[in-house]
């Protein structure tokens, strides 16, 4: 089958992403294997708590102003934000202020292009 791990087949067997072949396979090693069934069943209910968990938005993509700050560390540049960019002063930005200043280090910047 794949030469996939059987967790990632079985994951993915939940996820709907099996060729027909693979999906028969996977459905015979199901009635044949208690531990599989098992494993399914529980992925199945990791699946369902994940979906039940509450969504919550920013409000506002901050993507492109990540990139622009993180570009300007990057490059040296100690230039100030224009007020486009500027970080939104409501209390419930705060907290992103200080997750962006933590992951914005240069070091954490170093490591990421060390690292890709």
């Amino acid at each position: 089958m794949n030469e996939l791990p059987q967790n990632e087949l079985l994951s993915a067997y939940l996820d709907g992403e099996l060729t027909a072949g693979e999906r028969a396979r996977v459905e015979e090693l199901l009635a044949a294997d208690p531990a599989a069934r098992r494993l399914v069943d529980e992925f199945r209910a990791v699946r369902d708590r994940l979906h039940a968990l509450p969504k919550y938005t920013v409000g506002e993509d901050l993507g492109d102003r990540v990139l622009r700050a993180a570009e300007r560390r990057m490059l040296g540049q100690a230039t100030a934000p224009t007020a486009a960019e500027e970080t939104p002063s409501s209390p419930e930005m705060r907290p992103w202020r200080s997750v962006a200043r933590r992951f914005l280090s240069p070091r954490t910047l170093a490591w990421s292009v060390a690292a890709a």
